[in-house]
């Protein structure tokens, strides 16, 4: 089993209260993507972590998010054309880069610039949808593309 990631999602885990004694780590959503991306990487033959993936990074925005990108990371907002998905996707990427060692960061980052390689994780998420369309498929690249482009961007933890 691959452990790659796992030191990154449980530093930058959310403790959540379960009971007024008990605080449980859960991983953050930038630290599941870490941990997702290096699933897929690992069986991806089995085709199950690509939808995931393009969720979690669909639904950043709307995780809690949404206020951040309207003050703190306006720029990206603007910078995306005030779509609040697409700029979701870039400050999830910024933020999994952030929690990211450097030896996590420069694996992800040779599987992101592998245009082969985000073409299957793309071509999985399309495919695993009942109805395949072309905007599905194409609002699926941009998204990851918008990952992709934060990630790049994001400052490593120090």
């Amino acid at each position: 089993m691959n452990v790659a990631g796992f030191s990154e999602a449980l530093e930058s885990a959310v403790r959540v209260r379960i009971d007024f004694d008990l605080a449980i780590p859960l991983a953050s959503l930038p630290g599941l993507i870490i941990l997702k991306l290096f699933a897929w990487l690992d069986r991806k033959q089995e085709r199950r972590d690509a939808p995931d993936i393009l969720t979690i990074i669909s639904e950043y925005a709307d995780a809690g998010n949404e206020e951040r990108l309207y003050t703190d990371e306006l720029q990206i907002l603007e910078a995306a054309e005030f779509d609040i998905t697409t700029a979701g996707a870039r400050l999830l990427g910024e933020d999994a880069r952030r929690v990211s060692s450097a030896q996590i960061a420069a694996t992800l980052i040779k599987v992101l610039d592998n245009v082969s390689r985000k073409q299957d994780l793309l071509n999985q998420r399309v495919q695993s949808r009942s109805r395949l369309d072309e905007p599905f498929a194409n609002r699926c690249a941009l998204l990851l593309e918008n990952f992709h482009v934060g990630f790049h961007k994001g400052k490593p933890q120090s």
